[in-house]
Formats: C-alpha cells, structure tokens, sequence
C-alpha cells in the first residue's frame, strides 16, 4: 500500500518535473535602439522594438511584433488594430519616418519616407517609425547613444500564448504548465493508491 510519504514524495516529485518543464522565463526584449542590430522600430503611442528581419518595411513592422492591415496592397491602414475602422484620410492615416545612424552611433532627425512600407528597404542599424494622424509630426527623438529607451512607450513583443495583464507576469506559463504537470502527478498517485488497495 501506497503511504502518505509516497503520495507526498510523489505530489513533490512531479511539482519540480513541472517546473523544470516550464524552462527558463523569456529574454527580455532589447529596449535600447543602439543594441538594436538590426532595424529599431517606433510606432508612436504602441510600442517599439529590433526588427531582425527587414528586407521591406512592412517585413520590419512585423519582425518587431506589429500587426499590421491594409485597405488595398501597399496601403496601411491599421498596426496593431490601431484605429478602430481600417481607413486611410488626409487627416488620419500611418506616416512612416526614418532615422539613420549617424557617425556617432545615435540617430539623426527623423525624416517623412518618400517610399510606401511594401517598397522601402530598411538598412540595419538605422530606425523606422510610425505616427497616425496627418503626417505632420514624426516620430518622439530617439534617445542619444548607450542610452535604454525612457520614452512612454513599451517595448512591442509578440502576443504570449497565455492572456496576462500586468508587467510582472512572465511566471504564468511556468505555473500553468507546473499546474497541469502536478495534476498529472496527482492523479497518478491516486491511481497508484486505489490499485494498491484492491
């Protein structure tokens, strides 16, 4: 027959199986533009982020974790589900900016890009950012060299796999997962429990 000690060695046992199975919590994304090696994105009130694939812009958006839409090819409308309606007017639609690395590893000014974002080619260590309304304001400053960014926006990262709100809640999916693996145990053990009984 199966003793306390067992079940409790076992329960004990499978939460540490758990836990180990949940690995090593995310890398926090880069926030500094100047560690960015490939493309730093800025999309104004949503976030920013390092682009490691740029071949386009719109590949640049994605690669730093926007969701992007278009109202006709070529033509973005939405980043991020931002605004509520997919529409391009004179007044409110996504102006694109850039800004190249200057010689001393800080950013020059941000400047309107001439290009759409399906035929632009971003350069790696240079930024490209997006500000909705009428395309007259750029992009906030970059922050100078060496610097972590300070701006109010959040770094953009990929949607996780479990809905959290709250910046501390990189545990939960170790704790899910250490749950579902506890039960598993526990379960288990009570298998083992009524098998040894009859």
């Amino acid at each position: 027959m199966m003793t306390g000690r067992r079940v409790g060695a076992a329960l004990a046992a499978a939460a540490l199986i758990g836990v180990a199975a949940a690995g090593p919590a995310a890398a926090a994304p880069t926030q500094d533009p100047a560690s960015c090696a490939g493309v730093w994105v800025v999309v104004e009130g949503q976030g920013a982020g390092c682009a490691s694939g740029y071949s386009t812009g719109q590949e640049a958006l994605a690669s730093a974790g926007f969701a992007t839409q278009d109202s006709s090819p070529g033509l973005l409308c939405r980043i991020d589900e931002q605004p509520q309606t997919c529409s391009v007017t004179p007044s409110g639609y996504w102006s694109y900016w850039q800004a190249t690395r200057d010689t001393s590893g800080g950013f020059g000014a941000w400047t309107y890009s001439q290009l759409g974002y399906t035929n632009s080619h971003p350069q790696a260590g240079n930024a490209e950012g997006w500000v909705f309304g009428d395309g007259s304001q750029p992009p906030a400053p970059l922050p100078a060299t060496g610097t972590a960014a300070t701006s109010p926006h959040p770094v953009a990262t990929p949607t996780p796999a479990v809905s959290t709100t709250g910046p501390d809640a990189s545990w939960v999916g170790a704790a899910v997962t250490g749950g579902l693996v506890l039960l598993g145990g526990g379960a288990v053990a009570v298998v083992l429990v009524r098998r040894r009984r009859s």
